[in-house]
């Protein structure tokens, strides 16, 4: 069996970020996460129009939003 060795292009950790979620899978960090989050609280923008803003997958919007409404119901249930 021959292995070939494959050089990976320097990228930024935000590039390779980007890069991951365009392939699918995950969810958003840092400041995309709390940038998606606050223009869903807007109520002006979709979740398709979030991606396109932030040049990631609609599905990764989705399950950043997600994770973060069940985080905020967790929370308010300790409060409680």
């Amino acid at each position: 069996m021959l292995r070939r060795s494959v050089s990976t292009p320097d990228l930024s950790e935000v590039e390779l970020r980007q890069a991951l979620m365009r392939l699918g899978g995950g969810w958003l960090t840092g400041d995309a996460a709390l940038a998606a989050i606050v223009l869903w609280s807007s109520g002006q923008f979709d979740t398709n129009a979030i991606a396109a803003v932030l040049t990631v997958r609609e599905d990764a919007v989705c399950r950043t939003l997600a994770m973060a409404r069940d985080g905020a119901r967790a929370d308010a249930r300790a409060a409680r």
